[in-house]
């Protein structure tokens, strides 16, 4: 077992609490790199998409999206658009111990496809070049007069959609981030959820993480 595989699996115990930060930390350091880390965690992670455990298949999906969110984006959505080893779309597909796939993990999981493939389409995150141009210009607003212009790749990166032309793409730049906006709001929580802890691994302030039997995430 190799040592990502031994991560994964640890961070995927079918525990009633969110995966540990010292498993996930180092998977979501390693997509930094480019000696093919990405993908045997991805290899070790793809088991887990078809446990009957709905727990650990919860968790699959959170270090799946700790990796985009908090890692390189770039390197986890670039090796997901080019591989169909984790086959997210499968996911609500599976045996769930005699029960059909909870709704909310399977809008998790069509979640996470759909940001892949719009990455694919449109060889950018949408995600995060928006959240980076807002934290930037938060960053200024904070700092002051005195703060440094923001850099001109990042303004207009943050406000590709206002001043992309139809002949640039608008009309289907527009189409696949309303897509992607679509299935993020499938992810809904259910107020008879009974969260254990918050883990901050969603685009919009993730406050769900883990239920006991329905679970809910964004």
């Amino acid at each position: 077992m190799s040592s990502f595989e031994k991560l994964v699996k640890l961070a995927c115990k079918p525990k009633g609490a969110a995966p540990k930060s010292k498993y996930v930390d180092p998977l979501v350091s390693a997509t930094y790199a480019d000696d093919g880390s990405i993908h045997d965690i991805c290899r070790a992670l793809a088991p887990r998409f078809k446990e009957p455990n709905a727990m650990i298949v919860f968790k699959a999906l959170i270090v799946l999206h700790s990796m985009i969110r908090q890692g390189q984006t770039d390197n986890v959505l670039k090796y997901l658009a080019s591989s169909d080893v984790l086959r997210l779309r499968n996911v609500s597909n599976g045996q769930w111990d005699g029960y059909m796939a909870p709704q909310n993990i399977a809008h998790y999981a069509m979640y996470l496809d759909c940001r892949v493939r719009t990455y694919k389409d449109l060889k950018h995150d949408a995600i995060r070049v928006q959240s980076e141009s807002n934290r930037d210009r938060s960053s200024a607003d904070d700092d002051g007069p005195s703060a440094r212009p923001l850099q001109r790749n990042k303004t207009v990166m943050g406000r590709k959609l206002r001043v992309m032309t139809v002949e640039k793409g608008l009309l289907r730049e527009t189409k696949m981030v309303q897509r992607l906006t679509d299935s993020l709001l499938e992810c809904k929580v259910p107020s008879h959820s009974i969260f254990v802890r918050p883990v901050p691994t969603g685009p919009i302030a993730f406050s769900s993480t883990m239920t006991a039997s329905r679970t809910n995430s964004t």
